[in-house]
């Protein structure tokens, strides 16, 4: 894919960034048992780490050579290790 096309999808994702975090939000709760009552993981907290990873998925695809900032992947870990959620579950 060349740097305009890449450049163009990031845009678009961009543009949509609200409606892909809910559509993200819904699935992960749809399919992934763990998240669908609340507990070890907030539905707050869900939604705000996929916010935060969409947002840091997006950065990464329109500025692919810049240097990562795994700032965003990194905390959600952390947390969910903290709420005791299962790995497999978390990397889903």
């Amino acid at each position: 894919m060349n740097e305009t096309r890449i450049a163009g999808l990031a845009m678009w994702a961009r543009d949509r960034l609200p409606v892909l975090v809910d559509d993200a939000f819904a699935a992960v709760v749809d399919r992934i048992p763990m998240y669908r009552d609340g507990e070890p993981v907030p539905r707050t907290d869900l939604h705000e780490s996929i916010t935060q990873n969409l947002r840091f998925l997006v950065g990464a695809i329109a500025h692919p050579d810049a240097e990562l900032d795994l700032t965003a992947p990194q905390e959600t870990g952390r947390r969910r290790a903290h709420q005791g959620a299962p790995l497999p579950e978390v990397l889903q």
